[in-house]
């Protein structure tokens, strides 16, 4: 099950739950341009992991987040973007 289907408070459970909605999206952009498409609406990417699962440090996280990061500013709505990451172990 990909999420909550029911009432308009659904909750979706990560990006992954959201891969029902447009079929075969990741063949054909990846998850920073997907992400850019939320602009201007304020986004918040917490926690991201790699495709294997393994959470990303900062440094990695924002690399990996580049060109979301460059449209937002481009588009002037930098301040708008927050990508964080859990300094904590734990899962």
């Amino acid at each position: 099950m990909y999420g909550d289907t029911g009432g308009h408070n659904a909750k979706l459970g990560g990006y992954a739950s959201m891969a029902p909605c447009i079929p075969s999206i990741l063949t054909t952009a990846d998850l920073p341009q997907i992400a850019s498409l939320a602009c201007p609406k304020p986004l918040s990417i917490v926690n991201p992991v790699s495709a294997d699962g393994e959470k990303l440090s900062s440094r990695d996280a924002e690399a990996a987040f580049a060109w979301t990061r460059k449209f937002y500013d481009v588009s002037g709505h930098g301040d708008r973007l927050a990508i964080t990451c859990s300094t904590s172990q734990s899962r």
